[in-house]
C-alpha cells in the first residue's frame, strides 16, 4: 500500500498578503487609519493562518509598519526569523 501525502497549499509571503489587504482596503475607506488595524484583528487569523494567529496578535499600526504582539520570547524569534525568509 502506497501513501500519497495530501497536496500543501501554496505559501505565501505575509508580508505581501499585508500589502494587498492593507492597498485594498485604503482604496475603500477615507479614514484608512481607524480601519486599517481594526480590519488587520479581525482577520488576523485568515491572513496569517491559525497557528500564528494564536500566538501573536497585531497591536499598532503606523504608516507601513504593524507592531505585533506575542505569547512568549521563543514566539517572537521565530516570527523574525519568518520575516528574513518571507
Amino acid at each position: 500500500m502506497n501513501y500519497t501525502p495530501k497536496p500543501r497549499p501554496p505559501l505565501y509571503k505575509i508580508g505581501d498578503i499585508l500589502d494587498d489587504v492593507l492597498t485594498s482596503m485604503r482604496k475603500n475607506n477615507k479614514n484608512r487609519n481607524v480601519y486599517d488595524l481594526a480590519y488587520l484583528q479581525r482577520e488576523w487569523s485568515s491572513i496569517v493562518g491559525s497557528n500564528i494567529s494564536h500566538v501573536s496578535t497585531p497591536v499598532f499600526l503606523k504608516g507601513n509598519i504593524l507592531t505585533v504582539e506575542v505569547t512568549n520570547s521563543t514566539w517572537k524569534m521565530e516570527l523574525f526569523f519568518m520575516k528574513k525568509i518571507y
